[in-house]
């Protein structure tokens, strides 16, 4: 979902603002290139792929700017993330499914049992460790939200 943050300042004003405030190499990071935007909040010492990563666009509106934003997840961590989970998906659903099967037709079940336990197993081991960092990281969306506003509403 796309948010937006309103400004008096003029696209200019706004890029040098926002750079004056990445160089002073705080607790929110990124790069602005042109009118694209890129931050990510850090917190010393805690480090994980689910924090969230705000990327957006400097729009000019009349005498003031726009800032249009998103927040979602590092891209690279979101597509190792989704495709890890759709193999183990994969593994839970076939060990399930041949489970049942060979219960149904009186044939042995423990191996695609074994693999469906595991492949569960693993799922809420990794769900349990991305909700862990979502939890840890709670606090940055409103952090870099805070960030712009103070850059960009003198």
């Amino acid at each position: 979902m796309t948010q937006s943050i309103e400004s008096p300042l003029s696209v200019d004003q706004a890029r040098y603002r926002l750079q004056e405030g990445l160089a002073a190499r705080g607790a929110v990071r990124g790069r602005l290139s042109g009118d694209q935007l890129m931050l990510v909040a850090t917190h010393f010492g805690l480090g994980n792929g689910a924090r969230p990563v705000l990327r957006g666009r400097l729009v000019a509106t009349g005498p003031g700017s726009r800032l249009d934003y998103r927040l979602g997840w590092n891209r690279v961590f979101a597509a190792v993330a989704t495709a890890w989970a759709g193999v183990v998906a994969a593994m839970l659903l076939y060990g399930t499914g041949l489970t049942i099967v060979r219960l149904v037709t009186g044939g042995a079940a423990g191996g695609p049992a074994v693999l469906a336990a595991v492949a569960l197993g693993m799922l809420l081991f990794v769900g349990g460790l991305i909700a862990g960092g979502r939890y840890l990281s709670r606090d940055e969306a409103p952090m870099l939200r805070a960030w712009l506003e103070e850059r960009l509403r003198p």
